[in-house]
């Protein structure tokens, strides 16, 4: 087992949504399971704040919901100047957790490519003091360590570029039809990204907020322009199930036509000196939860949800957790098992049973 810091800032474990009916595209994500979701951009400069006030649901969202002016959101960028950016830092925490990909916010609604693009200046070489390309960057640490890296991409909303904007534009500089801004940004910054940064980047690209019938973001139509660029360019690449347009993407849905998660393994386990964090996906009904194969003596258990104690027993064989009947979190529960060495001693089969 690997020592591990577990962290949890602003990244999303994201799961495996993927369907199997494309078993030579899909394996490497199915056996992956675990990785690390970046969102940044320049909605980190105002950091939830218009004005002095609070903008509630903000993030990223906050020029939407704030009905921020174009020029005005846009001088944000002047202020964005991450000279402490250190992508060896973030990669070697992806890869000491376990995790097997990361995927970046590469262009969220608010238009900022987070790349020296050549279709727009709204871009982080030109339009900020920093002058840098994490992408770039991002893509060379993650092939030191092994580490797939994927995209984001807001493909229909845009609210600086043109595009579709939840709820309405608010701006009278945004009147850019959607059809213009498809063929102009969305088309030349995706076969940028898939471009720029050698075959094997990105490996995952993700759509997001195509809109639903009748008022769709985007239509069949636009959405056609985007995959035809992505299977002439990369046509190997994982897309998730938000393009739009009808295409359904690499994902299995269920009848209410809502992805579905394939879990392929019950629990995950992380480390840090004396202590393992262990995630737990299948909440056993009877509340027996078994960690095999684990040699260090144990000598406390409790959720991290609540700090609540979890009685265990311990035998040659491994160590049992009794939980308790509600789940703390549907998706994923923790509970924090402390031993009394350092690195955790693991019997070596135990270690291709921790999934």
């Amino acid at each position: 087992m690997k020592r591990t810091v577990l962290t949890i800032i602003s990244f999303f474990l994201v799961f495996n949504l993927f369907s199997q009916e494309k078993p030579d595209k899909m394996d490497w994500w199915r056996e992956a399971k675990f990785g690390m979701f970046i969102h940044w951009g320049i909605y980190s400069v105002p950091a939830g704040y218009y004005h002095g006030q609070p903008v509630p649901r903000t993030g990223e969202w906050i020029m939407n919901h704030g009905k921020i002016p174009m020029a005005e959101y846009q001088q944000f960028a002047k202020e964005f100047n991450p000279t402490g950016f250190n992508v060896d830092q973030w990669v070697k925490i992806a890869k000491d957790a376990g995790m097997k990909y990361i995927v970046i916010t590469a262009k969220h609604h608010d238009g900022f490519a987070m790349w020296p693009s050549k279709a727009s200046k709204w871009n982080i070489y030109d339009a900020t003091p920093w002058h840098h390309d994490p992408l770039q960057e991002l893509a060379v640490a993650c092939r030191n360590y092994g580490i797939r890296l994927g995209f984001y991409y807001s493909q229909a909303q845009d609210w600086n570029n043109g595009g579709a904007a939840s709820g309405g534009k608010w701006d009278p500089a945004q009147k850019h039809g959607m059809n213009d801004y498809i063929d102009k940004i969305a088309v030349p910054q995706v076969k940028e990204l898939l471009t720029n940064y050698g075959s094997d980047v990105p490996a995952v690209l993700w759509w997001d907020t195509p809109g639903r019938e009748p008022n769709p973001n985007i239509n069949h139509e636009q959405a056609q322009k985007l995959y035809d660029t992505v299977e002439k360019l990369l046509p190997g690449i994982i897309m998730n199930n938000r393009l739009g347009g009808g295409y359904e993407g690499d994902t299995e849905k269920d009848k209410a036509g809502k992805p579905k998660f394939i879990t392929a393994w019950n629990w995950r386990c992380t480390t840090r000196s004396g202590k393992l964090y262990v995630m737990i996906f299948n909440w056993p009904a009877d509340g027996k939860f078994e960690l095999p194969g684990l040699e260090s003596k144990v000598t406390k258990a409790f959720l991290l949800d609540d700090n609540k104690a979890v009685e265990f027993s311990q035998t040659d064989v491994g160590v049992t957790l009794d939980l308790p009947s509600v789940v703390p979190d549907k998706i994923a529960s923790v509970v924090c098992v402390e031993i009394a060495d350092a690195v955790a001693k693991v019997a070596p089969l135990a270690k291709e049973k921790s999934h």
